[in-house]
């Protein structure tokens, strides 16, 4: 009889059952179809496979071929693989031992499903000559019970497979429902975002593909009834389902192995108590696994759920390595941003220029630049970055701050032929809506200044930032607050350059690297310079030491720094004088008495009467002690919380950050301008 049953399609996969439990693997991308060999035995009566290992019971059976009286196999270009052949009745009885042999050897030559095969005298067993034939060749048998004849095999080989089909539809379906339901969870976010030089980074935290790998297996083990192992082309499990699911027993090592070499299509494994199934996912060795086991048989329905997860998985793996390829590349360009601002706050104009234009060409040819500050929550950065890459259209520098967590650096060059969209007042609209649309956002921003000034612009942001936080609309923009070097006379600049004059004597190459490096130390403190210039601490504190020695200055006094920053700042600020030089500089007490320099110091100081405490004598006393919370308070009688709500209280009252490394100085300036505080030992040996 020829078979009225559709062949199928191509089922690499090896099944086994067992009776007390069962584990089972399927290798992804392989569609199972069909019923398999132990659920066409139950179909058709009591029978059970006989003479064969266990492994080979469910292995599944796409179509029926019956061979003629003459035991023919027909032609070669018919594929049979995984197909059931059917013996002629009466057959077995005209097959010797060595024919029996050679037929099976031929059978399994072609892959077949297995043998089907009149049921011996007992109704169950295969014929003995058959049986023997098929151990020692490894073949499955189906001994069909007697009343049932090969039409009725292939009615059930093809009702078996409707019935899976239509339970294989379903699942799947099941499946990416579930799938699309964890990303509407996860509110439909992706990607990355932004433009230009900016963009946003891949959680990394497995909660996008990874997540989505995870509830496959989740779905696949409440399927099954059982547990779920991916096993990474390494050999190490990467996930598993339920949590706490076994180990997989070491006897299954050999044949995963097998599996992920490419040697088998997937492979069963009886456990006693169960099997364990390892079907691989991926084109190419060495390929990760699927390992499936559970406590009961498999039936085509479970089959087909192994199936549309087998599917699903290398779809989800590829794509969760593009992600991590995507995630690389982001990482790398974030890595690159950072370099460059830390180049333009090192004084590396033309490098950063040079590395800006590998990135994103053009965006660093400009003379003029502002810097803003975006201060936010530390988590919520991401989101910041990609919101101000937007609102800048890619005509800005976007950095995650190196330095604090919940920062991010905007460097926006000021182009005279700003593409549409990228003009200043658009931008800076743009931004305040940034700010806006979360209650704990700041934004700071200088204003105009040299590209090559980007550290003292990054200074003027930072100082604009402690404004935007007393702020109702939380935005501080560029110039809203006068500062010292803004007032003080042409005498200022030569004060200076004899404060500087032993740095100022080197080599230029020598020169401006120190002088850029103790800018940003003062500002920042060591820590903080040696991240955002990409160098090592220690090496930054070297040039620390070494600036304090050639300058004999004890930069642990906060005075001193305060005057040394003061200078440094004026040589940014101020040119250089023309003419001959006085034979002494004006001493800094003189340049701070002077009527401008006193009147800026009242009017900086005078926020401090609104707080009904005495401020004034905590912060007195506080520089006084070298700005050492717990003896400012020894001295005043206070607790030293108390003095840290004081300075809490003057921060903001003086829009400064007293507490970071630079935020006394101008602290320091004023009370030595209104004679509060004497100068240090260093100034105090000024010439007058």
């Amino acid at each position: 009889m020829d078979a009225d049953v559709p062949v199928g399609t191509d089922v690499p996969v090896d099944v086994g059952v067992a009776g007390g439990g069962e584990a089972r693997g399927v290798r992804p991308g392989a569609a199972v179809a069909g019923p398999t060999l132990s659920s066409l035995s139950r179909s058709l009566g009591p029978a059970r496979p006989s003479g064969v290992p266990e492994r080979f019971a469910d292995r599944p059976v796409r179509g029926v071929r019956p061979l003629d009286a003459s035991l023919a196999l027909p032609s070669a270009e018919l594929d049979l693989r995984d197909v059931l052949v059917l013996l002629p009745p009466g057959a077995a009885g005209t097959l010797d031992p060595v024919g029996a042999e050679l037929l099976l050897r031929r059978l399994t030559e072609r892959r077949v499903a297995g043998l089907a095969c009149p049921a011996g005298p007992d109704g169950r067993s295969a014929p003995a000559v058959l049986a023997a034939a098929a151990e020692r060749v490894a073949l499955p048998l189906l001994a069909v019970p007697e009343g049932v004849d090969w039409p009725q095999v292939a009615q059930a080989v093809s009702d078996e497979r409707h019935r899976a089909a239509q339970a294989g539809a379903r699942l799947p379906g099941e499946l990416l429902a579930r799938l699309r339901g964890r990303s509407d969870a996860n509110g439909g976010q992706g990607g990355h975002g932004g433009q230009g030089m900016h963009g946003g980074s891949g959680d990394g935290d497995g909660t996008g593909v990874d997540g989505e790998v995870q509830a496959v297996l989740d779905w696949l083990a409440r399927t099954v009834a059982g547990e779920v192992v991916l096993i990474a082309a390494t050999g190490a499990p990467t996930a598993q389902a339920p949590a706490g699911a076994r180990e997989l027993p070491p006897e299954a090592a050999p044949s995963i192995a097998r599996v992920r070499a490419g040697e088998l299509d997937a492979a069963g494994l009886d456990l006693g108590s169960g099997q364990l199934r390892r079907p691989p996912h991926g084109q190419h060795p060495p390929r990760p696994v699927l390992a499936v086991r559970r406590t009961a048989p498999f039936d085509p329905g479970l089959t087909h759920a192994m199936a549309g997860a087998a599917d699903l998985l290398p779809l989800l793996l590829r794509l969760r390595e593009a992600n991590a390829r995507e995630l690389r590349a982001h990482r790398l360009l974030a890595a690159a941003r950072v370099g460059v601002l830390q180049m333009l706050m090192g004084g590396e104009l033309l490098l950063a220029q040079r590395t800006a234009a590998s990135v994103d060409p053009g965006l660093l040819d400009a003379e003029q630049a502002r810097v803003l500050i975006l201060q936010g929550r530390p988590e919520d950065r991401e989101g910041a970055v990609a919101e101000c890459g937007a609102a800048t259209v890619g005509a800005a520098l976007v950095v995650r701050c190196p330095v604090y967590d919940g920062n991010v650096i905007i460097v926006a060059p000021v182009h005279g032929d700003a593409r549409p969209g990228a003009d200043w007042d658009t931008v800076r609209a743009r931004l305040r809506g940034v700010v806006a649309a979360r209650p704990d956002r700041y934004l700071g921003g200088s204003g105009t200044a040299p590209l090559a000034a980007t550290a003292q612009s990054y200074r003027d942001a930072a100082r604009a930032l402690a404004v935007a936080r007393q702020l109702a609309e939380r935005v501080a923009l560029g110039g809203a607050r006068i500062e010292l070097v803004e007032v003080l006379d042409q005498r200022a600049r030569p004060w200076a350059d004899a404060l500087l004059g032993p740095a100022l004597a080197l080599p230029r190459g020598e020169r401006e690297p120190l002088l850029d490096t103790l800018r940003l130390v003062l500002e920042f403190g060591v820590t903080g310079a040696a991240r955002l210039t990409g160098r090592h601490r220690n090496t930054v504190s070297g040039t620390r030491k070494r600036a304090a020695a050639l300058l004999a200055l004890d930069l642990g006094d906060v005075l001193t720094r305060a005057r040394l920053d003061l200078a440094l700042q004026l040589q940014t600020a101020s040119e250089p004088p023309s003419g001959t030089l006085a034979e002494r500089p004006v001493p800094l007490a003189r340049l701070l008495a002077a009527d401008p320099a006193r009147g800026w110091a009242q009017r900086w100081l005078a926020p401090l009467a609104q707080d009904g405490r005495d401020l004034r004598r905590t912060l007195l006393t506080w520089v006084g002690c070298n700005t050492r919370v717990e003896r400012a308070a020894a001295r005043l009688g206070l607790y030293p919380d108390t003095v840290r709500d004081h300075l809490k209280a003057a921060d903001r009252l003086l829009q400064r950050d007293l507490l970071s490394p630079s935020g006394p100085h101008d602290l320091v300036l004023s009370l030595l301008a209104v004679g509060a505080i004497g100068p240090s030992k260093e100034a105090a040996a000024e010439p007058h």
